[in-house]
């Protein structure tokens, strides 16, 4: 049976909208990551892991948000997704903090904002949304069955 017709209508297009949102988001910050944006600089040089760290985070973003488009393949793109998520996310809460400095053009930390919190928030839509479309295909992990 596909991944898709064992889904309602209205499974199918939540599926859809998760999978779009995740793809996005992670294509998003990928490329940020990719191409050395000095917010991802400075935060993996927190990590202590910059460079490889940042290519390495931003290929697996990449590799996520182009499984979890292709029906065959969106499961893995969601637990992909999911695990580099729950990375990010306790990196946040352990060392970085909920909100992180803001980086102007130049590369430079500004003194006058307190933080932001978008890269904490935006983490936490992409694990929901990524969880919610391992949730629905659930059946498909194996050992697994799906809803009776």
């Amino acid at each position: 049976m596909s991944n898709q017709t064992s889904l309602s209508s209205s499974g199918r297009l939540l599926s859809w909208i998760c999978r779009g949102v995740v793809a996005s988001l992670l294509l998003l910050t990928a490329v940020l990551k990719l191409t050395a944006a000095p917010e991802s600089i400075l935060v993996f040089r927190e990590l202590g892991t910059e460079p490889w760290g940042r290519f390495l985070v931003g290929g697996l973003e990449l590799v996520a948000a182009g499984l979890i488009l292709v029906p065959a393949t969106s499961l893995i793109g969601a637990v992909t997704a999911l695990v580099v998520m729950a990375a990010a996310l306790l990196s946040h809460v352990f060392v970085l903090g909920i909100r992180t400095p803001v980086v102007n053009a130049e590369g430079v930390i500004d003194p006058e904002s307190s933080g932001d919190t978008m890269l904490f928030l935006l983490a936490i839509i992409v694990a929901i949304c990524a969880a919610i479309e391992v949730f629905l295909h659930r059946s498909r992990i194996p050992g697994i069955t799906g809803p009776t």
